[in-house]
């Protein structure tokens, strides 16, 4: 689990902290690259949360983030629409 900010431990479960938002959600796309899962799955994924990371991330200016496909040229935002 990616939290910002420390969190209690929770049983069974990596919990990864970051003191920073962008440091945060670096990790956490290279984290995804890295699993490189062939399903992503969650209520309103693709029409919220995802785009919601991407924005954050361009604000945050982390330029590499949009980037969580398997076509490393294409952000995810150019895949979806």
């Amino acid at each position: 689990m990616f939290t910002l900010g420390s969190c209690a431990p929770i049983i069974g479960t990596q919990v990864l902290s970051y003191a920073d938002e962008a440091e945060m959600l670096q990790a956490w796309s290279e984290f995804l690259r890295t699993v490189d899962p062939d399903v992503i799955v969650g209520y309103n994924i693709f029409r919220f949360d995802l785009p919601y990371l991407v924005n954050r991330a361009k604000c945050l200016n982390v330029h590499e983030f949009p980037f969580l496909g398997r076509l490393s040229s294409k952000s995810f935002l150019s895949i979806l629409f």
